[in-house]
């Protein structure tokens, strides 16, 4: 079956408006709770070793989904946020919670994003590696760094691993030389690059049993984090300055 994004997203965000809609398809949502209490740690630590300071700023949230992102920034009160998403449930969810923010359908792997003054940081979580053609991946990469300001910075995730692997119809993780090329290609520059996961976000036992010892491997996952150890082929957090 072709992967076709925006009736992907659309479709899976209209059954499950909650972290299940937007996080790993197998697990629960107390397991894709975890998973995202464990991205919203790795960009807390990335926010404070780089001593960046969110207050005032401009944010442009790249598939903001069901908002778990847009809170954050809105509790670090920055002065806005300007979600898109490819799924339209997404948006007009996201108004009604969030009204004092501008939220838009947009595909950025083949749209550009119009009437938005650039930002000063940009937000996208679980995009990149879901945009399977390289084309539309160096175009979604373009246009991030189009809305950056200069000395803005980009938060982007995937496994930077050694080459490009496809685990699934809609996955396409990239290598880092592949990385590399078109970040130095969008005048982004990596400042750091930060382990997610290393036990969880991994399909390595039946889903339920994965899910009946969620808190575990969170836990597990939380210690490893303070060790700052390698975690292989899982995702990873890259933060970027625009030069």
């Amino acid at each position: 079956m072709t992967y076709k994004p925006g009736e992907y997203w659309q479709q899976r965000l209209s059954t499950h408006f909650d972290l299940r809609g937007v996080g790993h398809i197998s697990f629960d949502q107390r397991y894709n709770q975890y998973l995202y209490d464990l991205k919203l740690s790795r960009l807390e630590h990335l926010v404070k070793k780089h001593n960046i300071c969110l207050e005032g700023k401009s944010i442009c949230d790249i598939g903001c989904g069901t908002g778990v992102f847009v809170d954050y920034y809105y509790k670090k009160r920055v002065r806005q946020v300007i979600g898109l998403d490819i799924a339209p449930v997404s948006i007009q969810h996201l108004r009604g919670l969030f009204p004092t923010f501008n939220f838009c359908v947009v595909d950025v792997s083949k749209e550009p994003i119009r009437h938005v003054d650039k930002v000063d940081v940009v937000n996208a979580f679980d995009i990149f590696y879901h945009i399977t053609e390289n084309d539309l991946f160096e175009y979604a990469l373009n246009n991030t760094s189009g809305i950056l300001k200069a000395g803005g910075i980009a938060f982007m995730t995937d496994v930077f691993g050694r080459k490009d692997s496809s685990p699934a119809r809609h996955v396409r993780f990239r290598g880092w030389q592949t990385w590399n090329k078109a970040l130095a290609k969008n005048n982004l520059h990596v400042l750091d690059i930060a382990p997610i996961y290393y036990l969880m976000n991994r399909v390595f036992a039946p889903p339920f049993l994965l899910n009946k010892i969620s808190q575990l491997l969170y836990r597990l996952d939380r210690a490893l984090s303070e060790r700052s150890l390698s975690n292989g082929m899982n995702i990873k957090l890259l933060l970027a300055r625009k030069e």
